[in-house]
């Protein structure tokens, strides 16, 4: 099943209507966020799939919560998801990093236009610390 936020940028999967809902918001009020910090007023071009996935074997060591997949698609364009596995070491500070990895994204995406293949990663780690650095330091002012 899936939910589709406000915007319409945001597609949720999972079997939870309330957990797809609460993400939808969270997923929109972090996009905002992120606009008003980097004074972007375009409007978003690829959509970002969120995929639930309710773990059913405890963790591997290392193994991520969240993770990122943003792949190129063989008839042009590209594909964005993030993927949350439901378990204890969840952490919503986590989903709103990886979240904020693909905005960037899909700000840096929604302008290419040749066909070479993206490097990976696209987003790097420093940037993606510092804007959300940002964005808490401007929450608590």
């Amino acid at each position: 099943m899936s939910s589709t936020s406000t915007s319409g940028q945001f597609v949720v999967y999972g079997d939870d209507l309330r957990v797809r809902s609460i993400l939808g918001t969270r997923c929109e009020e972090t996009s905002r966020a992120l606009s008003l910090l980097l004074k972007d007023e375009e409007p978003w071009v690829l959509p970002i799939v969120v995929l639930l996935k309710n773990a059913t074997e405890p963790a591997k060591p290392g193994e991520r919560a969240v993770t990122v997949n943003i792949s190129q698609l063989e008839q042009g364009g590209f594909h964005i998801q993030v993927t949350v596995m439901v378990r204890g070491d969840l952490r919503p500070a986590d989903f709103r990093r990886e979240l904020v990895r693909v905005l960037l994204a899909e700000r840096a995406l929604r302008r290419k236009t040749d066909s070479a293949t993206v490097r990976n990663p696209l987003i790097p780690e420093w940037l993606v610390n510092g804007i959300v650095d940002a964005m808490d330091y401007r929450q608590r002012s």
